[in-house]
C-alpha cells in the first residue's frame, strides 16, 4: 500500500491536507527522530543543508536553473507564490476558468484589487464536455494563449522541457500556463 490510511471511509479531499505517501511519511519520522537527538547539530548542521543540494537535484532534474527551483511546503504555497511574485502591471490580463481551485481564485482577485491586473473569466461546463470544449472556450477568449498552451503541452509530452519553455512568436508576453489555474497574459 502507498498510503497508510483509514480504510474505514473515503476520503475525497485531498487539496488542503494530503497524506503523505508512506515511505514518505517513514523517512520524515527517521528525520525528526534524528533532529531531536540533537536538534541544533542535526536540524541545523545536517538536515538544513540537504535543501539546497536536493534544490539542484531537482533543478537539473526538469532542466531549470537551481534559482528557478523552489522547495515549497505544498502546492498552494507554490501557486500562490507564483501569482504574488509574476510581474504583472495595471491592465494586464490574466485568464481564469470558473474550474480553479477558489484557494487560487482569491490570490489572483487579491491582484486585481492590489495591482489592477485585468481578470477574463472563461465559463465552463461542469463537468466539461469534452477537452475540445474546454480549449474552444479559452480559444474564445484568446486565440494565442492556446496556441502557447498547444505548443507546450505537446513539448511537455515529447519529453522537450526546452522547447517547452522557450517563447516563439505568436505567444504574447504571459502566454504560458499557470500551476495557479491561470493563464498570464
Amino acid at each position: 500500500r502507498a498510503f497508510d490510511l483509514d480504510r474505514t471511509m473515503i476520503n475525497l479531499n485531498n487539496g488542503g491536507c494530503s497524506p503523505a505517501p508512506t515511505h514518505v511519511l517513514d523517512q520524515m519520522m527517521r528525520d525528526i527522530r534524528f533532529s531531536n537527538e540533537l536538534p541544533v547539530d542535526h536540524m541545523w548542521g545536517v538536515l538544513e543543508p540537504r535543501i539546497e543540494s536536493v534544490r539542484r537535484d531537482l533543478a537539473r532534474d526538469f532542466g531549470c536553473d537551481v534559482e528557478e527551483m523552489a522547495i515549497v511546503r505544498n502546492a498552494s504555497e507554490a501557486n500562490e507564490t507564483m501569482i504574488m511574485g509574476t510581474d504583472l502591471a495595471r491592465g494586464d490580463e490574466v485568464i481564469l476558468t470558473t474550474q480553479n481551485y477558489p484557494r487560487m481564485i482569491n490570490a489572483w482577485k487579491q491582484r486585481e484589487k492590489r495591482d489592477g491586473i485585468v481578470i477574463k473569466w472563461v465559463k465552463l461546463d461542469t463537468p466539461p464536455k469534452s477537452a475540445d470544449a474546454y480549449v474552444a472556450a479559452i480559444e474564445a477568449c484568446d486565440p494565442a494563449v492556446v496556441t502557447s498552451m498547444k505548443r507546450q503541452l505537446n513539448a511537455i509530452a515529447a519529453g522537450d522541457a526546452a522547447r517547452a519553455s522557450s517563447r516563439t512568436e505568436y505567444e504574447p508576453r504571459w502566454g504560458q500556463p499557470s500551476l495557479g489555474g491561470g493563464l498570464l497574459r
